[in-house]
């Protein structure tokens, strides 16, 4: 379903997994739930389970270490 943070309990399913991101994105900038709260409280607000907040941070610091070449077309296009 094209839901690839399991949003929901993978209940709700996405046209592409680009339209996931920018549900998921929207709704940890700007639900009632998760607005003016830092990674760490939404997060544990998401899921308080401690370990799966390291799991989420273990694969962001994953992440953070490919670097990302010049040219690279997926580094600032919004619309991947």
């Amino acid at each position: 379903g094209n839901n690839i943070f399991g949003w929901d309990s993978c209940l709700t399913t996405f046209s592409t997994p680009a339209e996931g991101v920018h549900f998921v994105a929207e709704r940890l900038a700007h639900s009632d739930l998760y607005r003016g709260k830092d990674l760490l409280e939404k997060l544990r607000t998401y899921n308080p389970r401690p370990q799966y907040v390291r799991t989420v941070l273990q694969i962001m610091r994953a992440f953070e270490a490919v670097p990302l070449r010049e040219g690279d077309p997926y580094a600032l296009n919004p619309a991947f």
